[in-house]
């Protein structure tokens, strides 16, 4: 009978090596599964923030009479937007008449403000009162917010665009709006 000493010193080596090639391609696919269930679900969680704030803001725009003015991020006031021109915007003012006449005049809603916090990446609806007041009246409606863009397509319809990041994931909201009449 022939002894076989060197050959389970080999044989343990290659069982190993191989052993660990199979450990690193399952940690490999394992770590690329996570990635992949985690970037879907920042794009739903992306998606849901874009269409909560879609409904919000197409509730104020389509319900406004007319855009007062935009604050752009360059902390510039303008009052007359150019048609085609994109604007990069912290603020949207809008001139809101509530359909109730009976409401109280110091509690009337005349204008809404879309209004974007850079420094916390969100997107608030103010109510602007008639009297100047320093009454609250804000929520918040969106997370998420890289960037507010505002373009006149003609005198009723406007564009606004929403830039939204999360941990890597983009996504860019349009939406095209009327306002409706003064009458």
């Amino acid at each position: 009978m022939k002894v076989r000493q060197g050959y389970i010193l080999l044989e343990v080596i290659v069982c190993t090596f191989i052993m660990s090639m199979l450990i690193m391609v399952l940690y490999s696919v394992t770590i690329s599964a996570i990635n992949t269930k985690d970037n879907i679900e920042d794009k739903i969680e992306l998606n849901q923030q874009a269409e909560e704030m879609e409904y919000h803001i197409k509730n104020i725009v389509e319900n406004s009479i007319n855009i007062i003015n935009i604050t752009t991020t360059d902390n510039e006031v303008i009052e007359t937007l150019q048609e085609n021109k994109t604007y990069n915007v912290l603020s949207i003012k809008l001139n809101f008449k509530s359909d109730d006449e009976n409401i109280n005049s110091k509690n009337k809603k005349d204008n809404q403000e879309i209004s974007f916090k850079r420094d916390i990446k969100k997107i608030f609806i103010n109510t602007l009162y008639d009297d100047n007041s320093n009454k609250a009246g804000g929520y918040e409606i969106g997370d998420y917010v890289e960037s507010i863009k505002i373009k006149i397509e003609s005198s009723k319809l406007i564009c606004i665009i929403i830039n939204l990041e999360k941990d890597k994931v983009t996504l860019e909201k349009e939406m095209k709006l009327f306002i409706k009449s003064n009458e």
